[in-house]
């Protein structure tokens, strides 16, 4: 027989609970604040209340910051209930900018990770204690992050960047990668089969 759960044990978990909802809602106010212009949160309150369509601060929390925060923190929900970890495997050797970025959706990163190497995808499996087998890397890069993920038996899933890619290096980088890209074309579910 099961017993039931002692005053001690309830606090800690409801002090573990309380402590979940202000991780999220923190990260919900980063996701807000955060972005191309960055707002503190005090002139987001300022914006929101005054409702002033005119306003662009306004207009950016009303059209573009509610949305992405509120998109971000429902499907991260539903991620987490399946038991899915999202993070970001990033070359960049400054962890400032990719841990504003991720702060801002709530997600985890290991950054410097030397893509096509294996060594930051050994070093994100050994943080997420996830098998290879049972881990996907979505990339937009052939030669860094896909030829990485083939190299370390991790599923590459390849998409394109939405608005295609920005910045003289990006647009070297994808010019570089297009041919390969067209002569590799297929269907990677049929291919693993």
């Amino acid at each position: 027989m099961k017993q039931p759960a002692t005053l001690p044990t309830l606090r800690r978990q409801g002090a573990a609970l309380t402590v979940l909802a202000l991780a999220v809602v923190l990260a919900a106010l980063a996701g807000l604040c955060f972005g191309s212009q960055g707002y503190t949160p005090l002139q987001l309150w300022q914006a929101w209340c005054s409702g002033d369509p005119q306003n662009a601060v306004y207009r950016v929390l009303l059209h573009v910051r509610w949305p992405r925060t509120l998109a971000g923190l429902l499907a991260g929900s539903a991620l987490a209930a399946a038991g899915v970890t999202v993070a970001v495997l990033s070359n960049n050797r400054s962890p400032r900018r990719v841990q504003r970025f991720c702060a801002g959706l709530g997600i985890d990163f290991v950054g410097h990770a030397q893509k096509p190497s294996r060594k930051g995808y050994r070093r994100a499996l050994e943080k997420f204690k996830t098998p290879q087998e049972h881990t996907a890397m979505l990339g937009d890069k052939l030669l860094t992050d896909i030829l990485g993920a083939k190299r370390s038996g991790v599923l590459a899933l390849m998409v394109e960047p939405k608005g295609g890619a920005r910045g003289p290096w990006q647009k070297v980088l994808h010019a570089l990668q297009e041919p390969f890209k067209r002569a590799s074309a297929h269907d990677e579910r049929t291919a693993r089969q």
